[in-house]
């Protein structure tokens, strides 16, 4: 009885289609196959243009303080010549109105007489600074000056605004340097198409001097000088002079170098006086 049960279960679960009759399933299985591979070369591939795109542009990426890339272009004739210098200056053109004016060149000999420094400020005025003093911070502003780059009549100008200075008010050994970015921060607010700052100048003492010490001290300066700070230096009289005679434009180097040289020497600024 119990073998009759087990056959009939048996011959119920048995399949009556032979495995020749059978439809193949290789087909659809390398088809599947193939399928699933080609998906996954298609997506490696995708992830390897991915990775390609990104090492470029992070190689075209530039970091903090890396020069910007330079074209391999070679400038064309015409953009050499236009920035090329052909002359250290510009020359001073005639303007009848002002430099056929006797008047203009009288004036300026006036606003000299009346706006320069006593050169026995030292003795007359001063009881803590001496000429090494004056002499190491006109040393520095030059230096400030040409680091900044600043047109050739910024310098004279803030040392006449600091000897005018000192011949007015006596001041402390450890604010002369703070009077000198001082005026070299107001000369160049008079002749620099672009000024200054006085950041700018607390960065080139070292932050020794700080932006609100700058900017208090200006206002000290500018209230002993009455607001005259336009003091005529040798480049108002070369500039007049060579718009008369344009063939003296052609010494403008060496005027520079030797204004300059007068003003940085103490020795030299005791005999011009």
């Amino acid at each position: 009885m119990m073998m009759t049960t087990a056959d009939e279960l048996a011959s119920s679960l048995r399949c009556a289609e032979f495995l020749a009759d059978s439809p193949s399933t290789s087909t659809l299985l390398h088809h599947h196959v193939g399928t699933v591979t080609n998906s996954l070369h298609h997506n490696e591939h995708r992830r390897r243009s991915g990775r390609i795109v990104l090492q470029a542009v992070n190689q075209r990426r530039l970091s903090h303080g890396q020069p910007t890339v330079i074209s391999r272009k070679r400038p064309s004739t015409v953009d050499v010549r236009l920035n090329t210098a052909q002359r250290p200056s510009v020359p001073s053109c005639l303007d009848r109105s002002i430099h056929r004016d006797e008047r203009v060149l009288e004036n300026l000999l006036i606003a000299e007489e009346n706006l320069k420094s006593n050169h026995l400020y030292f003795t007359a005025v001063q009881e803590h600074i001496e000429p090494i003093h004056r002499e190491q911070a006109v040393e520095w502003i030059f230096d400030v000056a040409k680091e900044e780059k600043c047109d050739a009549d910024v310098f004279p100008l803030a040392v006449s605004l600091i000897d005018r200075f000192l011949s007015l008010q006596n001041i402390f050994r450890q604010d002369i340097q703070v009077l000198a970015g001082v005026c070299l921060f107001i000369a160049s607010k008079v002749k620099a198409p672009q000024p200054m700052n006085a950041a700018r100048v607390s960065y080139y003492t070292a932050d020794s001097v700080k932006v609100h010490d700058v900017l208090s001290w200006e206002l000290l300066v500018l209230a002993h000088l009455n607001w005259e700070i336009t003091s005529p230096t040798g480049f108002d009289f070369f500039d007049h002079l060579s718009a008369r005679l344009p063939s003296l434009h052609t010494l403008r180097p060496a005027f520079t170098s030797v204004l300059h040289r007068i003003q940085r020497c103490e020795l030299l600024f005791y005999s011009l006086h």
